[in-house]
């Protein structure tokens, strides 16, 4: 796992500043939602994002991260070409229409898969990764115990109603950034609008995707019980935000609403950059060292969202361990970053040495001490 999924992580299991002041002000008709900037990892919003649904089709975005992992790692590649099995070809609901002993391209079968959500394809690449659904459903949920999808179980990789399985929103958020983290060569997929196969052309759902040219992905399907239910990312001037949005009013719904939880969240917040990874922040002081500083940093990108509001409010300090003592490690944690509004902890980010100090030797106390007597200090 990467650093800055780890980092995402950890952010969901830690208690966070509270944005309610502002997020509360959003006027939604969805009964079920969690928004979150993906390039801070904050989490601006959410109603009854932990109830636990059924996730029908959606339950295919999990199917997708098996078939991009198994791209990833050589596995598959996206030319080799998939031959239809009859469980395939007779399967039932959204359908490609293939016929049993078809050669179908792996790159054809994803698309048809996260355009319309095709049954056929999505079991032909089953079949083509794992050999049988029951092999690739149990490791749909070895992946998804890996991203810390806490409250999901997978029983089906189509997304037949089968009352077994489950998630909630804050674990598709999840593994929506997780797709988006590990898998950006592939990502433009979750972009394309329609897609034909032998004359028969088959249209997203996602009417998202024309509602906004920001938006560029991720999938919407009908679920059972809570009816319309959408995965939404949109992109603008390098930030991102990402929507789990359901249980609107009328399927018609579901597009206004999502929108509108994107636009609020881009237009009354904003997010600051705080650090660029592997460069010196600042330099913090070192007792009995070879050099009296040190730099100091982190591995990782790291931004801060807050409401515009509060913007000016912001108070961004270093605290340093002292005293720091040498020899000091690259890598060891040597101070804290800590973001502040109103006296209000947002965020206390541990800082690395980003060098070494080693210990001074005899020799150079002395000539420090002599230094020191010569200046007058």
């Amino acid at each position: 796992m990467n650093h800055r999924l780890l980092f995402f992580l950890m952010c969901l299991l830690t208690a966070r500043f509270a944005l309610s002041e502002v997020a509360d002000t959003v006027t939604n008709d969805a009964q079920i939602y969690i928004v979150g900037d993906t390039t801070s990892q904050t989490i601006i919003s959410s109603r009854n994002a932990s109830k636990q649904i059924n996730p029908g089709p959606l339950v295919k975005l999990m199917s997708i991260y098996v078939i991009f992992d198994a791209l990833q790692s050589g596995a598959i590649d996206l030319g080799d070409k998939v031959e239809i099995s009859s469980a395939a070809a007779s399967t039932s609901g959204i359908r490609m229409f293939l016929t049993s002993g078809d050669k179908i391209s792996v790159d054809r079968l994803i698309k048809a898969t996260v355009i319309s959500g095709a049954n056929d394809a999505t079991l032909a690449l089953v079949e083509a990764v794992a050999g049988t659904e029951k092999n690739f459903v149990a490791i749909m949920n070895q992946h998804a115990k890996s991203i810390r999808l806490t409250d999901s179980k997978f029983t089906s990789a189509l997304g037949y109603n089968n009352n077994s399985q489950f998630t909630t929103a804050s674990d598709l958020y999840q593994l929506a950034y997780s797709l988006l983290l590990r898998f950006p060569e592939y990502y433009a997929y979750f972009n394309l609008q329609k897609y034909d196969y032998q004359g028969i052309v088959q249209y997203n759902p996602n009417d998202l995707l024309a509602r906004d040219a920001f938006n560029d992905g991720l999938l919407v399907a009908e679920t059972p019980k809570v009816g319309s239910f959408g995965i939404i990312s949109s992109m603008r001037n390098e930030r991102r935000i990402l929507a789990v949005v359901g249980h609107v009013s009328h399927k018609r719904a579901l597009g206004p609403e999502a929108q509108r939880l994107i636009n609020f969240s881009f237009e009354q917040f904003t997010t600051i950059p705080l650090t660029i990874a592997k460069t010196p922040l600042t330099q913090v002081a070192v007792r009995e060292g070879t050099s009296d500083f040190i730099s100091v940093g982190t591995y990782d990108d790291i931004s801060i969202t807050i409401p515009r509001a509060t913007e000016e409010k912001l108070e961004i300090s270093v605290q340093s361990l002292q005293p720091l003592m040498a020899p000091v490690k690259s890598g060891d944690v040597v101070a804290k970053l800590v973001v502040q509004i109103n006296q209000e902890t947002l965020q206390s980010i541990d800082l690395h040495a980003l060098n070494e100090v080693d210990k001074e030797g005899v020799l150079s106390k002395g000539w420090k001490r002599l230094k020191s007597a010569l200046s007058g200090h």
